[in-house]
């Protein structure tokens, strides 16, 4: 049966407590509600752990049978424990880190910077990311919207996926999927819940049958907060978003799902700046620019998949659009700055994707799967930035030295990428024995690179950069006769071919356990940077800063088993990772006109590191699970700098990569009461252990003073909660509290003049939600 007309249903789920990674999969016909409904009082009392299914490889399959490293975890149980962004979703899974990025940064990058097992996106000119390293899908859509309401799963792959899922998949993937429309059946979803920072989440879901074949899902969110206590006002966002499905089955051969997301994001930007004072020691309270709302961002994504059985096998199309526009005031840096506007346009960035495969769908000793696919993003942003009055800084002690007189424009720009990847590959499996399988895949891809950028820049700037006008309308500065903005451009194309491959081999050591070992390579795209080069006569030239392919070859073994009759789970993994060449921009000095000069640092990385997890139920009423990740990236070497005698370590210092700590784990403990009308109360405590890394890159003039601020000790997180389920699973209530120790941790940090800025980790955050199914 097709992945798109299966369904995990809420009772059963719910009934089952809120295990990490489990999920039940029944047929979606309508006499099967009712089923359900039986399904979940009866498994009040958790007697085995339960089948996972997933998609990871194409393909429906138990999780367990799967001879590679993935997690799965239950989208309504993230829900009721009041973990509804893609960060907390995702923070418990291991050798996982998050790393926020500004939005649309880059044409060819999501908006969260996801690493597994240490592997990070490169920073390139500017801080801008270059493509991302774990591929990010959302209903088999890339970098796709609405993942954060109406979740069914998530999936997330260990390891390069290159030979199924191509580019960005160096590290791992990481795949959302949404509920599917229910055929022959009507049904009603609503959440609701408030929590610290004003926190309003709202969702509503109606399931509308239309006939024996077609079936309709709406799904609404409405999620509004203030920022935490330090910035409420200035750290404030709004995110409205819907989702409409369809699903036709006009038999067991075919099946449609056409589906249309839409999602409006409002931010507040300003207030107050949260920098270090000391080491460990952050200052919540510096002042900073007035509060202002920032630019609407507009996304609009389409997605269409058909599956059809031929007859022994399934041919299956997937084709998306995707959009983002903005237009508008984006934000305004303060101290130690002088206060700088920005804003920008986009045009907006729209990327497609097209995949075709056809899999055999009958058992045998041989499966296979053959496809094609096509990705295609066209970005074109037009960016200003202009010096403000320092009134508009509000507290920050900056003197207006031309009162009544607006700032002036520093420069503006325009900036362009084309990237176009096409693909073909395949993967076929062969049990050689009944207890032995061999799987071999390989991918062809070839990508294509267009970057175009344009500059006006005023160099008409005052010792404030005030008093100066715009290139449209310059004034005269000190009674010197203004010169006038100089344009200029560049185009710049490459074009990479990269092949990949992977070849496994699983074997069944008894009846629930197997064993497997797998070599895999996967790559990062290549890409290049503009580097504009301001000089003080107003002429400007550009450095051309080609990126390479980055190429990563995977060594790992594992074992997943079950014992104790399907009461203990443990799965664990051995990782080594041969990565050719990690590159980011190092910065080299200035220009005259004081801009930066970039140069593209490479170099041979090594990581080694291993995953346990650990599922076990000691009773019928207890559920125990650990998640435990480690492993150390490490810089084999600092060759020279192309072109200069200077090594690279003087720009990459520290030899393991930072930004992602060595080690975490979690532990969680379930308890379930069962109650005299049938109704079922879960509790769960859970603790989650970080150990201690650096959060940025620092050269090594800034490593012996900054050192200490840039580390970010080891620290503990203690999450508790409780949900009720009424009986038959019709309403349920959550209360939930986070980081109950209260640490005070450093999320990220940005140098700035030696002074480092600082996003904060979540404070203690308590909530509480209901919702009601019919």
């Amino acid at each position: 049966m097709p992945a798109q007309i299966r369904c995990v249903t809420y009772a059963s789920i719910m009934s089952l407590g809120l295990a990490s990674a489990a999920r039940v999969l029944i047929p979606a016909a309508a006499a099967e509600s009712s089923i359900a409904v039986e399904q979940a009082n009866s498994l009040a009392q958790l007697d085995r752990l339960e089948t996972v299914v997933v998609t990871a490889e194409r393909r429906e399959a138990d999780v367990q049978s799967v001879p590679a490293q993935v997690v799965a975890l239950d989208g309504r149980s993230l829900r009721d424990q009041g973990r509804i962004s893609v960060q907390q979703m995702l923070e418990d899974v291991p050798d996982l880190t998050y790393g926020l990025l500004a939005f649309q940064q880059s044409p060819d990058n999501p908006n969260q910077n996801i690493s597994i097992r240490g592997i990070m996106a490169t920073q390139q000119t500017g801080g801008l990311p270059g493509p991302a390293v774990v591929a990010t899908y959302v209903d088999d859509v890339f970098q796709g919207i609405g993942a954060d309401y109406d979740l069914n799963r998530i999936e997330v792959l260990y390891g390069p996926q290159g030979t199924l899922y191509g580019r960005s998949a160096t590290a791992g993937v990481v795949a959302f999927h949404t509920n599917d429309p229910i055929l022959q059946t009507f049904d009603t979803d609503l959440y609701a819940e408030y929590g610290t920072a004003d926190l309003k989440n709202l969702t509503a879901v109606l399931n509308v049958p239309a006939g024996d074949s077609l079936a309709f899902r709406v799904a609404g969110h409405a999620e509004e907060r203030d920022g935490f206590w330090w910035n409420p006002d200035g750290g404030a966002i709004n995110n409205y978003e819907a989702r409409l499905k369809m699903l036709y089955q006009p038999s067991s051969q075919l099946t449609v799902l056409l589906s249309a997301s839409f999602e409006k994001i409002q931010p507040y930007v300003g207030g107050p700046n949260q920098v270090l004072s000391a080491p460990r020691t952050i200052n919540f309270d510096v002042p900073g620019v007035a509060v202002r709302r920032a630019a609407d961002r507009n996304y609009t994504q389409f997605m269409a998949t058909l599956d059809y059985d031929v007859g022994g096998a399934d041919l299956t199309y997937v084709g998306s659009e995707y959009s983002y526009q903005s237009n508008g005031f984006r934000n305004i840096a303060g101290p130690p700055f002088m206060p700088i506007d920005s804003s920008a346009r986009y045009h907006p960035d729209q990327s497609s994707t097209h995949e075709l495969r056809l899999a055999s769908n009958s058992a045998g000793q041989l499966t296979w799967l053959l496809g094609a696919n096509f990705y295609s993003d066209n970005y074109q942003v037009t960016s200003t930035s202009i010096v403000e009055r320092a009134t508009q800084c509000g507290p920050c002690g900056i003197p207006d030295t031309t009162p009544g007189v607006a700032g002036g424009e520093i420069f503006s720009s325009d900036r362009g990428s084309s990237v176009m990847d096409y693909a073909a590959f395949t993967e076929e499996s062969y049990d050689v024995q009944p207890n032995l399988r061999v799987t071999a895949g390989v991918r062809f891809d070839h990508n294509v690179v267009k970057k175009t950028t344009s500059y006006d820049f005023n160099v008409n700037l005052d010792p404030f950069g005030q008093s100066v006008g715009t290139c449209a309308n310059l004034m005269a500065y000190g009674g010197a006769m203004p010169r006038s903005c100089v344009t200029s451009s560049f185009l710049t194309k490459i074009k990479f071919d990269n092949f990949t491959y992977k070849l496994r081999v699983g074997y069944d050591v008894g009846p629930s356990s197997i064993a497997y070992g797998i070599i895999s390579t996967g790559y990062l795209p290549g890409d290049a940077q503009i580097s504009p080069q301001p000089k003080p006569d107003g002429t400007v030239s550009y450095l051309e800063l080609p990126y390479q392919q980055e190429r990563l070859t995977s060594y790992e073994i594992g074992s997943k088993n079950r014992f104790l009759e399907d009461k203990l789970q443990l799965n664990g993994a051995i990782f080594y990772y041969d990565y050719k060449g990690w590159q980011q921009a190092a910065q080299l000095g200035n220009t005259v006109g004081g801009a930066p000069i970039f140069a593209v640092v490479s170099v041979p990385l090594q990581v080694f590191g291993a995953e346990v997890e650990a599922d076990w139920l000691p009773t019928s009423q207890d559920r125990l699970s650990l998640n435990v990740g480690w492993y150390d990236d490490e810089i084999t070497n600092w060759p020279s700098i192309p072109g200069t005698s200077t090594s690279e370590r003087s720009y990459i210092t520290i030899k393991r990569l930072p930004g992602t700590p060595p080690a975490a784990g979690s532990a969680r403990y379930e308890h379930i009461f069962n109650f005299d009308n049938g109704s079922v109360l879960t509790t769960w405590t859970q603790l989650r252990y970080t150990a201690g890394y650096n959060l940025i890159e620092l050269t090594a003039a800034q490593f012996a003073l900054l050192s200490a601020y840039d580390y970010q000790p080891s620290y503990a997180l203690l999450n508790v909660g409780a949900t009720w389920v009424s009986p038959g699973g019709t309403f349920t209530a959550t209360v939930y509290g986070r980081n109950l120790l209260d640490a005070e941790t450093k999320s990220q940090i940005n140098l700035n003049q030696n002074t480092f800025s600082v996003v904060p980790g979540e404070p203690i955050v308590f909530g509480v939600s209901v919702g009601a199914h019919f």
